[in-house]
């Protein structure tokens, strides 16, 4: 299973805190995750060098 870090962003800077890592089955499970880890934050999801997904506030997940 590939290990993901998601980094939360600060909304005034746009700075990233430090980044937690997140195993997942693939993109898009990383992906909902984020969604459910960041809450209403923006938040970037990385595999490695490959930026997977931006989630930005607002974004719905079905």
């Amino acid at each position: 299973m590939p290990s993901y870090r998601i980094y939360i962003l600060d909304s005034d800077t746009g700075h990233r805190a430090p980044g937690e890592w997140l195993d997942a089955a693939d993109d898009d499970e990383a992906t909902r995750l984020a969604h459910e880890l960041a809450g209403k934050a923006r938040c970037e999801v990385w595999l490695k060098t490959k930026l997977v997904a931006i989630v930005a506030r607002g974004d719905q997940q079905s």
